[in-house]
């Protein structure tokens, strides 16, 4: 079991790390030009916003991280109660790969349930931290907080 477990976080570390390096290096362009900002409801753009493009890409990259977490430990998991019971087919039989394949599954199936509604896509920011001139058109409406796409 412990020897599993380190297997598991070994490569759940490479792949988040490969995960978040690719993330990051698609998105650091967006570093520099900025994201749309904009009032959710009327979908009115209040400019391009460097400030939001990092706030965007930090919770983009922690989701990505937290995302693949799931994938990586359901499946021993699982495998560690089946075992537990008794329940555990041999290694090698048909059933020992249908096995797998339902823990990969589930791994799966919770890690997006999870990571959508945890790191919802769109995101609140207080006007107060955006750009002057952004914080002066959202002012001029009385508007306190705008939205940006976090990105998936």
């Amino acid at each position: 079991m412990v020897a599993s477990l380190v297997n598991y976080g070994t490569n759940w570390g490479a792949v988040a790390l490969a995960g978040f390096c690719n993330f990051y290096s698609l998105r650091k362009g967006e570093l520099v030009t900025g994201i749309q900002v904009k009032q959710l409801n009327s979908d009115e753009d209040f400019g391009m916003s460097q400030v939001a493009a990092k706030e965007a890409i930090t919770k983009a990259c922690i989701a990505r991280f937290c995302y693949t977490f799931p994938m990586f430990f359901t499946p021993v998991l699982f495998n560690a109660a089946l075992s537990k019971v008794n329940l555990l087919p041999k290694t090698g039989s048909k059933m020992r790969i249908l096995t797998e394949v339902v823990g990969v599954g589930s791994g799966l199936y919770l890690a997006m349930g999870l990571n959508c509604s945890i790191y919802p896509q769109f995101v609140s920011i207080d006007v107060s931290k955006l750009e002057l001139p952004i914080q002066e058109k959202a002012k001029a409406r009385n508007i306190q907080t705008l939205y940006f796409n976090k990105g998936i």
